[in-house]
């Protein structure tokens, strides 16, 4: 499911100028003659924009675009922007679902700045803990078949022992990504930008990365923190909120479920693994389906948190 649109263009229109002037809009040629857009320093983009050039029955060039059914409203946007330029640019017309020549209209919830980056980051999140819990009902089901045992030294090459124990790095990677990105979002459009920065220090090749368009000033400052680490998270959104409080949020929130106890835990665990290599081969599917879901909640709290205090949309689906 998606949005698919068209470009025909007149006859003798050259292939190598098509291309050219997609490059200008900053397209990728992917394979020949399939481009993508996807607008690597905004988060504000999610699934992007396809585009392929093929030629109809009477050799004109058309341009096919498509957005997912999952489109943003830059998406959506960006979409509009080339159906109407290439059109102006090599003559012809568009067509869209809505006709000849009629550009999109959004229809979704409209998200601008950090309220559609932190959106999108969530949004990369949930699909990131997709593997995870597909893993999980897997070696559920498996376990039916071959159970652990109460010795360690079977436990220990037990497939789905090892298959948990080797997922630990995964979900933590999946925790700390979601982190990162939400800070580079929030400093991007942070009134303290110019504050947290100040102390930053930057090389030559950084700069370059920032001149070339490959890395961004956001994402170069979140190099320098931790985010396996709960006390530096708190640190680093405490420089760009004084609000969101993610200690207290995680000791506050449903004391009884122990977030801060167990996200700590969970993060010790992967680095027993991956700095000791040291496994356990007691950790059983419960306990690793807990833990799937202590990640996806604590990052669900913190997105909710994130929105209650910048007064966004609550719509999170």
């Amino acid at each position: 499911m998606g949005y698919d649109s068209s470009i025909t263009l007149p006859k003798n229109t050259k292939l190598k100028e098509v291309k050219k002037f997609l490059h200008l809009l900053k397209f990728q040629e992917l394979e020949k003659d399939y481009f993508f857009y996807n607008d690597n320093d905004s988060e504000e983009h999610f699934t992007g924009v396809t585009l392929t050039i093929e030629k109809d029955k009477t050799e004109n060039l058309e341009l096919h675009l498509r957005t997912t059914i999952w489109t943003t409203i830059a998406d959506t946007e960006y979409t509009n922007l080339t159906l109407s330029e290439v059109s102006k640019r090599f003559g012809g017309y568009y067509r869209t679902e809505n006709g000849k020549n009629k550009p999109y209209k959004f229809e979704g919830t409209e998200r601008r700045n950090a309220e559609a980056g932190c959106f999108t980051v969530f949004m990369t999140f949930k699909n990131n803990m997709v593997k995870p819990n597909v893993f999980c009902q897997h070696l559920e089901m498996q376990l039916e078949e071959r159970p652990l045992t109460d010795l360690w030294i079977v436990n220990e090459h037990h497939p789905a022992s090892i298959g948990m124990n080797i997922s630990i790095p995964f979900l933590v990677s999946v925790f700390e990504e979601y982190f990162r990105s939400t800070f580079i979002v929030l400093l991007k459009w942070s009134e303290n930008k110019r504050d947290v920065l100040k102390g930053l220090r930057i090389n030559t090749e950084d700069l370059a990365d920032v001149s070339s368009g490959i890395s961004s000033i956001e994402k170069i400052a979140s190099r320098n923190i931790s985010f396996q680490n709960i006390s530096s998270i708190n640190s680093a959104f405490d420089k760009i909120s004084k609000d969101i409080k993610f200690v207290h949020l995680l000791k506050s929130k449903d004391p009884q479920k122990k977030y801060f106890e167990k996200i700590n835990k969970l993060i010790e665990f992967r680095h027993q693994i991956i700095h000791n290599n040291s496994t356990n081969p007691f950790y059983n599917i419960k306990e690793f389906k807990n833990d799937i879901n202590l990640v996806f909640d604590i990052c669900e709290l913190f997105y909710d948190r994130i929105i209650e205090i910048n007064n966004w949309n609550k719509e999170k689906y």
